[in-house]
């Protein structure tokens, strides 16, 4: 299709989401304080790799010319 990749952006939000949903089909419950610190941890395990890799991530693609 001629796309090339221009960019890849992380959804660092998505994280803190996902890991309050996975606290409430785990426990029934919203456990926000916890769900909070896993959500930062992985943000820093993904900040702190080689290349970022975050839970989530943006696509950016451009028709090559």
């Amino acid at each position: 299709y001629d796309f090339e990749l221009s960019k890849i952006l992380p959804m660092k939000i998505d994280s803190y989401y996902v890991s309050m949903l996975s606290e409430k089909y785990k426990t029934g419950n919203s456990k926000i304080f916890k769900a909070l610190i896993k959500g930062f941890q992985s943000n820093q395990k993904a900040k702190q790799a080689e290349t970022p890799k975050y839970s989530s991530q943006i696509y950016i693609l451009r028709k090559s010319i």
